[in-house]
């Protein structure tokens, strides 16, 4: 969920997106193997108006541990609803 500024100041411009809360999928849970194309889709309400948005998108990579043995998909997908996350 984006936090908006309240100030005049640089990073807390009043009106504007200076922050966004994160959401983290259990470890090990999402997978993606050498040549699979992750997609990034930004999805935001028509209830209230956007300005100077953008879809972030942060991955953190990790070397695969030897004698890892898991099935390989050809489709991985990762959905979060925003709207029950509680914070």
């Amino acid at each position: 969920m984006p936090s908006y500024g309240s100030g005049k100041e640089a990073g807390n411009e009043a009106g504007y997106i200076v922050g966004m809360s994160t959401c983290y999928p259990q470890p090990g849970s999402v997978k993606v193997f050498d040549g699979e194309t992750v997609t990034l889709e930004s999805n935001y309400s028509s209830s209230q108006r956007h300005s100077g948005v953008m879809g972030l998108f942060y991955l953190l990579v990790a070397e695969q541990l030897p004698h890892q043995h898991f099935i390989h998909s050809t489709r991985s997908s990762f959905f979060v609803d925003v709207k029950n996350i509680i914070y």
